[in-house]
């Protein structure tokens, strides 16, 4: 690889030209490297997200814009819900690393938008994202 080759991205700009997916969040992908995915996000003023983990591979989560919440906790045993709950505030600057099997969840504070980068392994987005039923279906 040489400089040339550097992709250079405005997360910002990628992901006001997004469109929102079921959860009411917009997803832009930014590039696929293999092993490591790289995605911008922009959870609107007052949006809750909807809390999910994944088997495999860490979460990491660089707030660049906003403030709001991130939701961590254990699975409970017969893997229905959530136990030892930690909620956290995050704003502009913040880097944060949830580890695979830890339910989390970033939150948009009602006053300003969430955006941030999500790097993390491309399945992240397919078919490792478990999410909780009862989150679902309210």
């Amino acid at each position: 690889m040489a400089a040339q080759d550097i992709i250079v991205h405005n997360s910002l700009e990628a992901v006001a030209g997004s469109t929102a997916d079921f959860r009411g969040v917009f997803l832009t992908r930014l590039e696929n490297l293999g092993d490591l995915g790289v995605i911008s996000e922009k959870v609107p003023a007052g949006r809750l997200g909807i809390p999910h983990y994944h088997r495999q591979g860490i979460d990491i989560f660089c707030v660049l814009q906003g403030t709001g919440e991130l939701l961590l906790a254990d699975l409970t045993s017969d893997g229905q819900g959530m136990t030892n709950e930690r909620r956290i505030p995050v704003s502009a600057g913040s880097l944060y690393v949830v580890p695979a099997g830890i339910i989390h969840s970033l939150s948009a504070s009602a006053d300003s938008d969430l955006v941030f980068i999500n790097v993390a392994p491309p399945e992240h987005i397919t078919t490792d994202r478990l999410f909780l039923s009862q989150y679902l279906q309210s």
